[in-house]
C-alpha cells in the first residue's frame, strides 16, 4: 500500500524526483549496505526509464545531474548512494 501511495504521489513530480525515488526503491529491495553508503546494481537506463515512467534520455540526463551534485556515484556495475537522506530530500 505504501508503494502504491508513493507512485501516485510521484506521477505529478518532476523527473529528478521520479529517478531519485526509483533509485531509493531499488535500494530498499536489493541494496548492499556499506560503511560509506548504499550500493545498487547499475541497471541499463532503459530499465530505469521503464521503472520511473520517463524517457531513457531523460533518465540519462537526470543521472548526470545527480552525479554532479554528489548524490550518486556511478560505476560500471554499481550505483553508489553515499547519503540516502540527501537523495531522499530531492524528492518533491
Amino acid at each position: 500500500m505504501r508503494q502504491v501511495n508513493r507512485k501516485l504521489r510521484l506521477r505529478e513530480s518532476d523527473s529528478q524526483s521520479r529517478v531519485a525515488d526509483t533509485l531509493l526503491f531499488l535500494a530498499e529491495g536489493q541494496s548492499k549496505q556499506e560503511n560509506t553508503g548504499t550500493e545498487i546494481p547499475n541497471l541499463p537506463h532503459r530499465e530505469l526509464s521503464s521503472l520511473s515512467g520517463l524517457a531513457r534520455e531523460t533518465v540519462t540526463r537526470v543521472l548526470r545531474k545527480l552525479e554532479k551534485k554528489g548524490l550518486i556515484v556511478r560505476d560500471q556495475d554499481i550505483i553508489h548512494i553515499p547519503d540516502w537522506s540527501a537523495l531522499e530530500k530531492t524528492i518533491v
